[in-house]
């Protein structure tokens, strides 16, 4: 039988699990709740493809910085001049690339820390 988290719905609990993260951080100061999160993100992105691996880690970062660094946007859009779409494609961009440290992440450790299926 076939993982229920092992195509699009893995995916979609990746980006849940990181948009989930910041409730760990202030102002909720969920701090027990930080280490769910990363162990369903870590869970999620064992034994898959190297390519559906990197995307999970996207979609983990993503959804962390997404949920994580919405107080740049009323930075941007409230403080600054900018019209709300712009602040909001501007946020998007800057979570894109902060969600690109967790591909980072998985290159190196599927790089660095390959097993040995003989031993």
């Amino acid at each position: 039988m076939k993982n229920l988290f092992s195509g699009k719905w893995g995916d979609l609990a990746a980006l849940l699990a990181g948009a989930t993260l910041p409730l760990a951080l202030a102002p909720f100061d969920w701090w027990w709740f930080a280490p769910l999160p990363l162990l369903a993100y870590l869970a999620l992105s064992h034994g898959i493809a190297m390519r559906r691996r990197f995307w999970r880690s996207f979609l983990f970062g993503l959804g962390l910085y997404g949920t994580g660094a919405s107080w740049i946007y009323v930075s941007v859009h409230d403080y600054g001049p900018a019209p709300a779409p712009l602040a909001a494609g501007l946020i998007f961009l800057f979570s894109c690339g902060m969600a690109l440290l967790f591909c980072c992440r998985c290159c190196a450790g599927t790089v660095f820390c390959k097993t040995n299926a003989a031993a």
